[in-house]
């Protein structure tokens, strides 16, 4: 399936969660930045970029988080000054939304793989959901 979410294991996607909480993944001490990395993955690899309802998914995943959705909106002021100043990220259009997203948790994604290679503490599971989550989000 076209579709098909980078890691269809949830118990790889809540040990990869875990870990990144616990700052295994992530190099940083601070609970904010390692708590953002977690959602951010979460959502990633348990989400294809291709997913014919991924705005939904994205808006859903937001609401859920005040702390990441208010993080995004920074991404975006600051990669688009004004453009979301007046009516927020639910006026935006779903294409625009699904762009930022993807760079936006792009980066982040990054940032976790980087400090993970330096680790190597991830079981063969893990270091395989891993890759096919940055491979997935990289490609579309």
């Amino acid at each position: 399936n076209a579709t098909t979410p980078p890691s269809p294991c949830p118990l790889v996607n809540q040990s990869l969660v875990q870990a990144c909480m616990e700052g295994k993944l992530v190099n940083t001490t601070s609970t904010f930045e390692r708590t953002l990395a977690s959602a951010i993955l979460s959502f990633c690899l348990s989400t294809h970029p291709q997913d014919p309802y991924l705005a939904k998914k994205i808006a859903a995943h937001l609401k859920k988080g005040p702390m990441l959705a208010k993080e995004f909106d920074m991404y975006c002021e600051a990669m688009t000054p004004g453009v979301y100043a007046d009516g927020g990220r639910n006026r935006c259009a779903s294409e625009d939304l699904k762009r930022d997203w993807k760079m936006f948790s792009l980066n982040f994604i990054h940032r976790v793989v980087l400090a993970y290679r330096k680790r190597g503490q991830l079981t063969k599971a893990e270091n395989e959901a891993i890759k096919r989550c940055v491979s997935t989000w990289s490609w579309h």
